[in-house]
């Protein structure tokens, strides 16, 4: 006998609809890694929740589950505290490091020599990994941005068919200039420009896997009809 196929998958499609589905299974994993901790609490240490003398197989489930619970709270405080002890110091490192940037096109170039980067890509990463700090990144201004650019095309060979991922820290600034209903920016030199991601998928330009992406000027005949 025929079934009809199945459309959507059941456990995505109820984790999406079914709040109490959501709950439960949140429920009964956290239940179960309190168990499981409480259990190693238990063997390593010898820790009993209630008196020993009262002790049954019930109390000893419940007692290693309650004692896993609480053991799971204090890590996650514990946690919670170092972060906001690291987060802030980290921070500060970023801070002073973007106080060097953007460098300069004699610095892109000491740089190269360096061996730190050798192309627009490798410079990208570059300038994320000196403006990060825990899973976040200081953002260049719009001015700095242009800067950025206009010394990639002084210092490195770009084609004009050559297209860019921007990196966090200069993606996150155009995000912003998306909202403001701002598509494309023009600004830089050998009519290099930054175009949202939205826009080139409209225009059928390739896309990078950045909101926005730095394209050269062979692809601007298609943006101006759009614009």
């Amino acid at each position: 006998m025929q079934k009809y196929s199945k459309k959507k998958g059941i456990l995505e499609t109820s984790m999406e609809m079914n709040d109490g589905l959501c709950c439960f299974i949140l429920v009964v994993l956290v239940g179960f890694i309190s168990l499981i901790t409480g259990i190693s609490v238990r063997k390593i240490f010898g820790f009993y929740l209630f008196e020993e003398s009262n002790i049954t197989d019930v109390f000893v489930f419940l007692g290693d589950i309650l004692t896993g619970f609480i053991t799971l709270l204090i890590i996650c405080l514990i946690y919670n505290i170092c972060v906001c002890i690291a987060l802030p110091i980290q921070k500060q490192f970023a801070i002073i490091r973007y106080c060097r940037l953007p460098l300069t096109e004699d610095e892109m170039r000491m740089g190269i020599e360096k061996g730190d980067f050798d192309s627009v890509e490798s410079y990208f990463e570059f300038l994320d990994k000196k403006m990060s700090y825990g899973r976040t990144h200081l953002r260049f201004s719009r001015q700095e941005i242009e800067t950025i650019v206009n010394n990639c095309t002084k210092v490195f060979v770009i084609k004009d068919d050559s297209y860019f991922k921007l990196p966090t820290c200069i993606d996150e600034t155009l995000c912003n200039v998306a909202e403001e209903g701002i598509g494309i920016l023009c600004d830089f030199n050998n009519d290099m420009f930054c175009l949202y991601s939205e826009v080139a998928r409209a225009v059928e330009i390739p896309e990078t896997n950045s909101t926005w992406s730095l394209y050269g000027k062979a692809y601007k005949t298609k943006t101006d009809s759009y614009f």
